[in-house]
């Protein structure tokens, strides 16, 4: 992989291709989908991002539509990618160095080094596995064929003009023969995997006993990017719960991605729930920040009758949430 990025940093093909110059590949270990795209065209980050997934792809999508929104960031966090970039020595690890030593590579500048990491929602970006190395090595020498065909010919990415079939690249077996040859890919559809909410029994009857109040609170339920240091470290999400007169914490709560980050939605419900009881507060109006949000607790508004409102804003709970980040991060 090393020699393969040495190769790609004479090539520069940053020079010629935005972040958005896809293509797709299939990976011939078992035939997932990904697809490639090339940072560095203003000269800042130097890297080739291999995207994960369909879902990747629509999340990319997300982002680049909500460019306005300060916290824009914790949507990158949630994207399945690995990464090859260029970083200074400062940003090597131990077991890097370690690499770089064991291989005896030696780079015609010694200023930038490569970096290889897999971006795994919720988890703090990670050393690359021996299989995962393997399709890495397929992509890159994937793009030092691609890049320079696309340098002569822009168009060869999008196939048709059309804003759904893509440039891919596929391994076939000819007579015993493998070889690697272009191909369209049809973008498919996509729909994010449903939310089958886990409930908490105990609370909702503590709840279903206490008479209601007519006043709103504002919840909100967010990545906070100071990992919480385990085996393989995380980021620990935050729900918060928010008095908009007092602008003060009522209660909250961190969880982490245990298995994927759907099953972790699933459990928000149940943890609102139990937050709720804990608080002895039953209130007619929870206001959240986005439609995803809401979604993640719907099943109160038939429990307890509560109405949910979207508020874009959210004063004294994004208040709160800075406070909250900044407060870990200085800890």
């Amino acid at each position: 992989m090393y020699e393969l990025m040495e190769e790609i940093k004479e090539m520069s093909p940053w020079n010629w291709m935005d972040e958005d110059d896809i293509f797709f590949i299939e990976n011939p270990e078992n035939g997932d989908i990904s697809f490639i795209s090339v940072m560095g065209a203003i000269g800042q980050h130097y890297s080739v991002a291999i995207y994960n997934g369909i879902d990747s792809f629509y999340k990319l999508t997300d982002l680049k539509m909500l460019q306005d929104d300060p916290f824009i960031y914790e949507l990158f966090f949630e994207i399945d990618h690995f990464q090859a970039s260029f970083e200074s020595k400062e940003a090597l690890r131990a077991e890097d160095i370690k690499q770089l030593k064991k291989l005896k590579l030696k780079f015609k500048s010694q200023t930038k080094y490569p970096l290889f990491r897999h971006h795994k929602p919720g988890l703090v970006p990670w050393f690359i596995d021996k299989s995962q190395e393997t399709f890495i090595k397929y992509a890159l020498e994937q793009l030092l064929v691609v890049a320079p065909l696309i340098k002569e010919d822009i168009s060869l990415l999008f196939p048709d003009c059309s804003q759904k079939r893509y440039l891919m690249r596929k391994m076939i077996n000819q007579n015993g023969i493998t070889t690697w040859i272009s191909d369209v890919y049809e973008l498919e559809d996509y729909s994010p995997p449903e939310i089958q909410h886990v409930k908490n029994p105990m609370a909702l009857e503590i709840l279903q006993k206490i008479k209601p109040i007519r006043v709103s609170i504002e919840f909100d339920f967010f990545i906070i990017t100071t990992p919480i240091m385990e085996k393989r470290p995380v980021f620990p999400y935050a729900m918060i719960i928010v008095d908009p007169k007092s602008g003060q914490i009522i209660n909250f709560q961190m969880i982490t991605v245990k298995t994927n980050l759907n099953a972790m939605h699933e459990t928000v419900y149940y943890c609102l729930l139990g937050l709720l009881a804990n608080s002895k507060l039953r209130t007619s109006t929870i206001k959240v920040k986005s439609a995803f949000v809401k979604k993640l607790i719907e099943p109160i508004v038939s429990d307890l009758n509560v109405n949910i409102k979207i508020d874009r804003t959210l004063k004294s709970a994004t208040e709160a949430k800075i406070a909250l980040i900044n407060k870990m991060e200085s800890t």
